[in-house]
């Protein structure tokens, strides 16, 4: 951490755009890293456990079902560091197994195993969406969230709470020098919300009502 100097986080879920986030900070000549304490701004989902480090803590938002189609070529590791936050809060266990996304990446698997193995991704691409964004709301202020898909509107704001001004001829180069798609990944998976019913009538109603709440419905 930095001494003296106040510090912001900005978490939400794995895949949720906390790297774009840091990129266009950086582009901002803003003191920014993405899973790394040490600057004024942490773009970070891992971090969002440590939220009481930090002098401002912002929540990012995503779409949900472009989040659960990335998440399911989430690392195991990253499955693992968010199940065992999730656990002991909400219960929540992830089904096995996941396997590796190298493998699934290189087809190392068979068509059984691979389709055993997205199954059980899909199931905890939705746990970690709903679940992982109920964490963060727990403990942050609803006037300090945003949607990742309208960033442009909200820099300005995030800015000023660590006393960051910038031009508006900055803010416009550094969003246009930052795509979006860069980010995208190819071999996520597209799921729908008909999909997200069948594999978790339970959690499906809680993650739409949240949905329509973050503005996405």
């Amino acid at each position: 951490m930095l001494d003296g100097t106040p510090q912001c986080l900005i978490t939400g879920t794995g895949r949720s755009g906390t790297l774009y986030i840091q990129q266009i900070l950086r582009s901002l000549g803003v003191s920014a890293t993405h899973e790394d304490e040490c600057a004024v701004y942490v773009a970070s989902y891992y971090h969002a456990t440590k939220f009481d480090l930090f002098d401002w803590v912002v929540h990012e938002t995503r779409e949900p079902l472009k989040t659960i189609g990335s998440l399911t070529t989430f690392d195991v590791r990253s499955f693992a560091v968010s199940e065992k936050v999730l656990k002991p809060l909400y219960g929540v266990f992830f089904p096995k197994p996941l396997g590796e996304s190298k493998k699934l990446r290189e087809g190392d698997y068979s068509d059984a195993e691979e389709a055993v193995i997205l199954k059980n991704r899909k199931v905890a691409a939705i746990y970690h969406t709903y679940y992982y964004n109920k964490f963060i709301e727990e403990y942050t202020n609803p006037l300090f969230r945003f949607k990742v898909e309208e960033f442009v509107d909200y820099v300005d704001d995030i800015l000023a709470l660590t006393g960051v001004t910038v031009t508006n001829a900055v803010r416009d180069a550094a969003f246009e020098s930052i795509s979006k798609s860069y980010h995208h990944r190819p071999d996520r998976v597209n799921i729908t919300w008909d999909e997200v019913e069948s594999i978790s009538p339970r959690v499906f109603p809680m993650l739409k009502e949240m949905a329509v709440r973050y503005g996405y419905e």
